[in-house]
């Protein structure tokens, strides 16, 4: 089957006689906080002078909604990445301070030892390692890619975006030519949504372990993977408390590269005050999502290495186009031209965050700076534009945050001050983490905080999500513009750069115009890293620990 195909290996597959945009690939780490309770010293919590090189301790702010790929929707659960093999995966490329950290500019081969594109970019052919085993002894084979690209668009829940949602339903068959062989087709070409295939969301779940606990049901995820292991990964799961902790330990039939490290316990915990503790006095080897508060406290440390990324995170206020006033575009232009960016930046992010507005995040592929600049802070014009609405002041909103979220906390105290002076009367509803994933990815608020990055770093790919007209998980503001629909189409089937940027440009103009949603800055990812850390690679979804190692 591999008439008339380019052999290729490793790099991103392009098809011969087109000529396809170069991507720049890198993702952001989500950094925001949930509602999860830590005791010190519960579990396998040990500081890392008497953990041994054996065993490292991970301390991160967000706790899994679910550990099942096929139901990756919070900045957690991708977590889940390091149980689960999947088709191919993200390179890696030098990062700061001697660290590494995803490339997505380049594709390696994981599962798949390698793979085919046909000339017309429509037919991808991965030919899979041999002898790669489930915990259950079950072959990790064709059938089993089959039967989990079948699972996730049937379940129809977050990941199936990950599958052809991000291009409209581009997939049109997934099968399998013999055991070490399966054949994806598609309805156009599309180079980059390759990439969503190497994300958390598609990892290879054992058929046999999703039979014997309530098989595939339509829209409904599968509760025993929410909480339960059933991959062919790096590690197996040794033991699992929601919202404590989850220990992690080598898998001993994983086919790749061990992990560097045998044992890992992640602690979920939502207090800032305890992670910068536990960073700061060596319990933890690494800490991820504290804040920049007190990742700024931690400077004069010389106890601990903070590190700190160039990547796709945001801070944002969704809102819901469902619900007045958000349906009203005047009011939505005053809303975010009422917001104090500057001061965001500042006491927010201590420097580590930049302002921008515009649909295409800085730094993604066909970003258009000129076309970007940010909004300038200014009540009276706000105040102007609410008054050209017609909406009778004050204005109730209700905005949603994360309890227990430091920086929703203070974000939303800095906007409630802001807004009330442009005539909104602003309450902040602080939900815990399972109410707040449900409020926000069920549409159910007027407003909302959220802390978000695409796991694709491609307009294509992130837009998908963010902006189709689509009722769904996906887009959580309901956000509805026709004519950004049709540049966003001109864009995916553009086969220059030129082409494409011309498309994008449309795009953030329109976007601009319709002022869907609020982004407050663009931030920085940071990481705290005790001196006893050897190597560590920096992935934004979470899923590279087996690269975590002791000096």
């Amino acid at each position: 089957m591999r008439t008339s195909a380019t052999r290729l290996q490793g790099d991103v597959p392009r098809p011969r006689r087109r000529r396809a945009a170069a991507y720049r690939h890198v993702v952001g780490l989500l950094l925001g906080s949930t509602s999860v309770v830590f005791a010190a010293g519960c579990g396998d919590a040990k500081t890392s002078a008497t953990a041994g090189k054996s065993a490292m301790i991970i301390n991160m702010v967000r706790t899994p909604h679910s550990l099942d790929p096929a139901n990756q929707c919070d900045a957690a659960d991708p977590l889940a990445g390091n149980l689960y093999s999947r088709l191919v995966q993200f390179g890696t490329k030098p990062g700061p301070d001697g660290t590494l950290q995803s490339d997505q500019t380049k594709l390696e081969p994981d599962l798949a030892r390698s793979w085919d594109v046909s000339h017309d970019g429509r037919t991808y052919t991965f030919h899979l390692r041999s002898g790669a085993k489930f915990g259950s002894g079950r072959p990790v084979d064709a059938e089993a890619v089959v039967y989990n690209f079948d699972r996730v668009q049937k379940m129809g829940v977050c990941s199936a975006f990950a599958v052809s949602t991000a291009d409209n339903g581009n997939v049109r068959s997934v099968r399998a030519l013999d055991p070490t062989t399966v054949q994806i087709k598609l309805r156009r070409p599309n180079s980059s949504l390759i990439r969503s295939w190497a994300t958390p969301s598609l990892g290879i779940v054992d058929p046999s372990v999703v039979e014997a606990h309530g098989g595939v049901v339509a829209g409904k995820p599968n509760e025993y993977l929410a909480t339960h292991d059933a991959g062919s990964g790096p590690f197996i799961i040794k033991r699992y408390q929601p919202n404590q902790s989850l220990v992690l330990v080598s898998n001993p039939t994983y086919y790749g590269p061990k992990p560097k490290t045998t044992q890992l316990t992640v602690n979920f915990v939502s207090a800032d005050s305890t992670l910068q503790l536990q960073a700061s006095n060596g319990t933890a080897d690494v800490t991820i999502g504290l804040s920049k508060q007190g990742y700024n406290s931690l400077r004069s440390n010389s106890k601990v290495r903070r590190v700190a990324y160039t990547a796709r995170t945001t801070e944002q206020v969704v809102l819901n186009w469902d619900k007045a006033p958000f349906d009203q575009v005047l009011v939505r232009r005053a809303v975010a031209t009422a917001v104090p960016y500057d001061a965001l930046i500042s006491k927010v992010t201590f420097g580590l965050g930049k302002a921008f507005y515009g649909p295409i995040l800085p730094g993604m592929p066909f970003y258009n700076a000129p076309l970007s600049q940010p909004l300038a802070t200014d009540i009276a014009k706000a105040k102007d534009l609410i008054q050209q609405s017609g909406v009778k002041t004050p204005i109730p909103v209700t905005l949603v945050i994360d309890q227990g979220n430091q920086v929703h906390e203070q974000l939303a105290t800095l906007l409630q001050d802001t807004w009330n002076q442009i005539g909104l009367k602003v309450s902040i509803r602080k939900l815990d983490q399972a109410a707040y994933t449900d409020t926000l990815f069920g549409n159910k608020a007027q407003a909302t905080l959220r802390t978000d990055f695409p796991f694709v770093d491609d307009p294509d790919y992130y837009l998908g999500y963010d902006l189709q007209c689509q009722k769904g998980a996906e887009n959580t503001g309901h956000i509805c513009v026709p004519s950004i629909d049709r540049a966003l189409l001109r864009a995916r089937r553009a086969l220059s750069d030129g082409d494409k940027q011309h498309a994008y440009d449309e795009v953030t103009r329109l976007w601009r115009d319709n002022a869907p949603k609020v982004f407050l800055y663009l931030e920085q990812d940071t990481v705290v890293l005790s001196r006893r850390v050897g190597s560590f690679t920096f992935d934004p979804t979470l899923s590279s620990f087996a690269q975590l190692g002791a000096k």
